[in-house]
């Protein structure tokens, strides 16, 4: 940071390009090429922004501190879990298809987030799950058809008006 700071980074950087500038400067007064002349461009194009130098080499450095911090945080309560792969993923969701209804999916999440082995679930138990769910408002029939006309299908012949 230091050599950022005190300008010594941007000292180097300006001498660099005033070489390559000079060049090409030497390029186009002795060969006169093209505005298209790829060593001309070459030269052109070689020279760094500062800007851009900065960026990217703070940028790496600050990087590297973060996967440190990171690594170190690993096992930290706040950190977050590490995420299923592809094939837990594809797993869970084949087993929740085969479970039935909605709220026997429901049950099966609700004890997988909690950890709670599913198996060791009594037929009692899971039947006052049952009710307990059944209680929600949430979780009540989303398609509720109440006062809804009935749909017409397309090839049902219309009826035209009289005058």
């Amino acid at each position: 940071m230091e050599i950022f700071i005190d300008r010594i980074a941007d000292m180097r950087v300006e001498q660099m390009n005033l070489v390559l500038e000079a060049a090409r400067q030497a390029v186009l007064d002795k060969y006169a090429p093209g505005e298209d002349d790829l060593y001309a461009r070459t030269l052109e194009l070689g020279q760094v922004q500062e800007n851009d130098f900065f960026s990217h080499v703070l940028h790496e450095d600050l990087d590297s501190i973060v996967r440190d911090i990171r690594e170190a945080h690993r096992k930290d309560r706040t950190t977050a879990d590490a995420q299923p792969s592809l094939e837990d993923v594809k797993g869970k969701f084949e087993q929740a298809i085969g479970k039935g209804s909605d709220m026997e999916m429901m049950i099966h999440e609700f004890c997988d987030r909690l950890q709670i082995p599913f198996e060791k679930i009594s037929s009692e138990d899971f039947s006052a799950f049952l009710r307990i769910l059944s209680l929600s408002r949430i979780l009540k029939n989303p398609n509720n058809m109440r006062g809804r006309a009935k749909p017409q299908p397309h090839y049902a012949s219309r009826r035209k008006k009289q005058r």
